[in-house]
């Protein structure tokens, strides 16, 4: 988040708060997520169980680049290769995750 945004989701003026901001705090995803917006909050799901794991959140970027389409995050912690629908499968392009996330960004 603080690549999207610049500020730290959990910046306090003391120790005590930011452990206080990790632990219970909402977490406030940037704006500057945009379309990707979905993964983001995905992935900073403080249950580890609904977090998203590399290999989805790879997926789900890789189709993004592909489509143009604001990913869908579903939860599921049993299912880790979500499918998706059908003639939108990843195409990769130069720069890969990396050009996603860039994409995104620069989309607001």
């Amino acid at each position: 988040m603080h690549g999207a945004s610049g500020e730290s989701p959990f910046h306090r003026d003391s120790l005590g708060g930011v452990l206080c901001a990790v632990m219970h705090d909402p977490i406030q995803a940037p704006v500057a997520a945009g379309p990707l917006l979905p993964v983001v909050q995905r992935l900073l799901e403080r249950d580890p169980e609904r977090r998203l794991g590399a290999a989805e959140t790879e997926r789900l970027l890789l189709a993004f680049l592909a489509t143009g389409a604001s990913p869908e995050a579903p939860y599921s912690a049993t299912q880790p290769n979500i499918a998706l629908a059908p003639g939108t499968a990843p195409r990769p392009r130069a720069g890969g995750v990396r050009g996603a996330l860039v994409g995104a960004l620069s989309w607001s």
